[in-house]
């Protein structure tokens, strides 16, 4: 062996203690996180590649009010003045007040059957014509028949909730703060987009929900009924009346993470 190919002895040395101080500068803790993160990288992976996520459509319905609620209306025209309501309750075939015509004949105001009133469309005294609204009164559905439900869609997300389809319900009564959950069915749906007029009319005279399925649909509401029989309505639940608002919700499908990330199933 040749000089050239002798290792030196300070070199040798000097490799070594490199070596140590390479070991040295990686600490325990160091080997602790590089481990945990590798865990972590390996967790996500097979998470990305196993697990399912939900993909869900949402909408907002109500208690259909033209199936638990009416309008009550002028019996003929004058000066209304509202009487007989006490604490927003009226009962079957009561007296809630008179319309008097300008000249002089009074005309009772009577309501169709027990309920409660959502909106009073008058003041005190107000002209009004035969067949104006004077208040939207709701009542409580029958509890051994299911519930009957209507929202609006737009028809984008008509297919996300197909006739039959199970949907999740969930609605707060505003007197108590109680939430309920409960599941329905959906049991039509309508063809042609529906009116500001009859969405008025189910949503008890609501303006503004009316005015969110408008904008949520684009401009084209379309209407789907849905069914409930298990609405909690005892110490859990509460009974609804018509008008309630309720929020729908539906798993039409569900995705691997690595689809959603690249498009592939």
């Amino acid at each position: 062996m040749t000089d050239d190919q002798t290792p030196n002895a300070a070199q040798q040395k000097t490799s070594h203690r490199d070596l140590d101080s390479s070991l040295k500068t990686t600490k325990p803790q160091t080997w602790v996180a590089v481990t945990a993160i590798a865990l972590v990288l390996v967790v996500a992976l097979t998470w990305s590649v196993a697990a399912t996520i939900p993909m869900k459509s949402t909408a907002t319905g109500v208690l259909n009010n033209m199936r638990y609620g009416y309008s009550l209306t002028a019996p003929a025209a004058g000066f209304v003045e509202v009487t007989g309501i006490q604490n927003g309750i009226v009962k079957e075939n009561q007296q809630v007040g008179t319309v008097t015509s300008e000249s002089g004949d009074s005309v009772p105001l009577m309501s169709l059957r027990a309920g409660e009133v959502v909106s009073l469309f008058v003041v005190q005294n107000q002209y009004v014509e035969l067949g104006d609204p004077i208040a939207s009164i709701s009542f409580q559905p029958a509890l051994n028949e299911p519930i009957e439900l209507i929202a609006f869609v737009g028809e984008s997300d008509m297919d996300f909730f197909p006739i039959g389809g199970v949907v999740q319900l969930s609605a707060v009564d505003v007197a108590s703060g109680t939430r309920i959950h409960a599941t329905g069915t959906i049991q039509g749906e309508t063809e042609l987009p529906a009116t500001d007029a009859t969405m008025l009319s189910v949503s008890a005279q609501s303006q503004s929900l009316t005015d969110d399925w408008m904008t949520a649909s684009d401009g084209y509401p379309f209407a789907i009924f849905i069914a409930t029989d298990d609405w909690p309505t005892g110490d859990n639940g509460f009974v609804p009346r018509g008008g309630q608002i309720v929020n729908i919700e539906r798993v039409y499908t569900s995705v691997r993470p690595t689809s959603r990330l690249f498009g592939k199933g």
